[in-house]
């Protein structure tokens, strides 16, 4: 009724209590059980009949009476236990054991009196001051302060995957961000409880790796590390994972808080193969990019081994069949060096034994005429001369011949007409054949 600017719907109720501590219903909207209040305390001197007719008058009074209307209560009633309330007072920290006594913590500062219910923790003061304007609230005219909105249902230690903040807080066991291998994974932690401090650290567990010692506790490998503290905020830390060395798959993340493992902990990270930029390339069981099936390194990088055998063999190929055809040739060439005559090499003498050089016999085809032949005396059988070139040189050819076979001429004739023979087989050099002489 005085602030008619608000309503109960506006309100939500963290921890709503339905039934008491006796099971019985709760009428109104309440975070906790309803705990006993107004406690009065006799003194030891004083009179137990007066004490005990003091009880019995407060008892007594009902909620139309006057003393209950004039002072706004319903009534008294014995308290069965103070021992929940005392759990409750404990449970929010008003109250703390000292050297066996019990201490009501009192503040000043109203950030310090709040408590917050069980899966709940108090935001930090500026996160707190700025709630209400979040919201879109104003304090009413007259109230000192507000607060709006001061706990949030949290994990003891809130981890996030700032890559994927969207997600909001990792959860137990599941997924909390995907990253490539060789790439960074970075992670936001928040300390609800507000320790000072506190030392927050982290490790993967890692059962495939070969790079880490291997934990006598754990039974498996293990990495661990710290966590960089926010100056501006002290309960928020941060740290960062390099998957390096890392198969694809899932990697086991923990969280410790003061070598305890929190929680919330451990949480899940997914590690997805590595992308190659490298043409004809994948990346390994470990992330380092190799060539694909059928590649071949060459030059700085992959090529397909199909290209490697038309661009490399089939060049060979062709040398190495160019060589075989050289090297025969030349076995050719160095064979047949022993029957093929050269023209320059045969010596025709004009006399042989101070007789002359005749022709030592004639065919339908061809003439057998004596000759030298690197120094030995051989007979060259030549081919006849075709009709037309024949008949070009019958003149000279058939005196010649016919000066030779007479054997009636002088010396000096029979070397002019052998002359004349050898100019005549010149043009046809490839019709001679030689045979050495016995």
């Amino acid at each position: 009724d005085l602030y008619p600017d608000y309503d109960i719907s506006d309100f939500e109720v963290l921890n709503l209590v339905v039934n008491g501590i006796r099971g019985t219903p709760v009428p109104a909207l309440s975070s906790t059980f309803f705990y006993p209040e107004w406690t009065l305390v006799a003194s030891p001197r004083m009179d137990d009949d007066v004490r005990g007719a003091v009880i019995s008058a407060l008892i007594a009074i009902k909620e139309s009476d006057y003393p209950a209307q004039a002072a706004k209560f319903a009534g008294f009633s014995p308290p069965l236990s103070f021992a929940k309330f005392r759990d409750m007072q404990l449970r929010l920290g008003l109250l703390r054991s000292e050297n066996g006594k019990m201490q009501c913590l009192k503040s000043n500062d109203m950030y310090q009196s709040i408590s917050c219910p069980e899966g709940h923790f108090k935001k930090t003061q500026e996160e707190e001051k700025e709630s209400c304007e979040k919201l879109g609230r104003t304090c009413p005219p007259g109230m000192l302060r507000c607060i709006c909105s001061p706990c949030v249902r949290a994990s003891e230690v809130e981890v996030i995957a700032l890559r994927n903040t969207s997600k909001g807080e990792c959860q137990k066991m599941q997924v909390c961000d995907t990253v490539a291998q060789k790439g960074v994974a970075y992670f936001a932690v928040i300390d609800h409880k507000q320790r000072s401090n506190v030392s927050l650290t982290w490790g993967i567990l890692d059962t495939f790796s070969e790079n880490f010692a291997e934990d006598s506790t754990l039974g498996i490998s293990t990495t661990l590390g710290g966590m960089a503290q926010n100056e501006s905020n002290p309960h928020h830390f941060t740290f960062n994972i390099t998957i390096e060395g890392k198969p694809t798959g899932v990697i086991i993340l923990s969280i410790w808080a003061d070598g305890r493992q929190v929680p919330s902990s451990p949480v899940l990270l997914e590690v997805s193969p590595f992308v190659c930029t490298e043409q004809n390339t994948e990346p390994n069981r470990l992330g380092d990019c190799v060539g694909k099936p059928n590649m071949v390194y060459i030059g700085g990088g992959y090529v397909p081994l199909a290209s490697v055998l038309v661009g490399v063999l089939v060049p060979l190929f062709i040398i190495v069949s160019v060589g075989v055809y050289l090297l025969f040739q030349h076995k050719m060439r160095k064979a047949d060096s022993q029957w093929i005559i050269r023209d320059d090499e045969l010596v025709y003498s004009e006399v042989v034994r101070g007789e002359p050089s005749g022709v030592l016999g004639q065919g339908t085809f061809g003439l057998v005429v004596k000759a030298t032949y690197r120094g030995t005396t051989v007979a060259v059988k030549r081919i006849m001369p075709t009709t037309t070139t024949k008949s070009k040189a019958t003149s000279r050819f058939e005196i010649a011949l016919a000066s030779l076979n007479s054997g009636q001429a002088h010396p000096s004739s029979s070397m002019k007409a052998h002359n004349v023979v050898n100019d005549e087989f010149r043009n046809f050099p490839d019709s001679s054949a030689i045979h050495p002489c016995e």
